[in-house]
């Protein structure tokens, strides 16, 4: 194994131990490979994204067709979204008392200087009040801490 692939392999370690920490403390639950799962998963990252772009929150009515156009106007190529199961990041569920309130994605490659990327974030609107997303944030740059890499990045919008 060349030294390259040694270092990309150990940083990927400490990105799935802090996977697995976070998973054990309740924090964040896997996405499964479910079809019905996933569509659920990706309402919400589409939620995410007009919230950030468009500033209009979306509810669960949404048509397929209006589904279609909020992803083309708000993905940066004009296409839709792609499956959170490809790409650079690993998509969860994140969980407060044992509920999915949201989603997080977390990159597979540290971003910077040993920093783990936060690559997606979301709460469900009636649980924002509940401050779940900055004790998921805590949580994940603490993991971040105990497994590898020295902190945190998550680029807002």
């Amino acid at each position: 194994m060349s030294t390259n692939t040694d270092w990309y392999q150990a940083r990927r370690s400490g990105i799935e131990a802090c996977c697995r920490q976070l998973a054990a403390e309740g924090v964040i639950e896997p996405l499964s490979t479910d079809e019905e799962e996933t569509r659920q998963w990706m309402l919400r990252e589409l939620a995410s994204l007009v919230e950030g772009h468009l500033h209009i929150q979306l509810d669960d009515t949404l048509s397929a067709e209006e589904r279609l156009a909020y992803e083309c106007s708000v993905s940066y190529d004009g296409r839709p979204l792609g499956s959170p199961h490809s790409g650079y990041s690993l998509p969860f569920w994140l969980l407060a008392d044992g509920r999915r309130v949201g989603t997080i994605a977390i990159g597979t490659m540290y971003s910077g200087i040993d920093l783990l990327s936060i690559a997606s974030l979301y709460v469900d609107p009636a649980e924002r009040p509940r401050n779940i997303a900055g004790r998921a944030l805590e949580a994940v740059f603490r993991a971040a801490l105990a497994n590898g890499p020295g902190g945190i990045r998550h680029d807002t919008h």
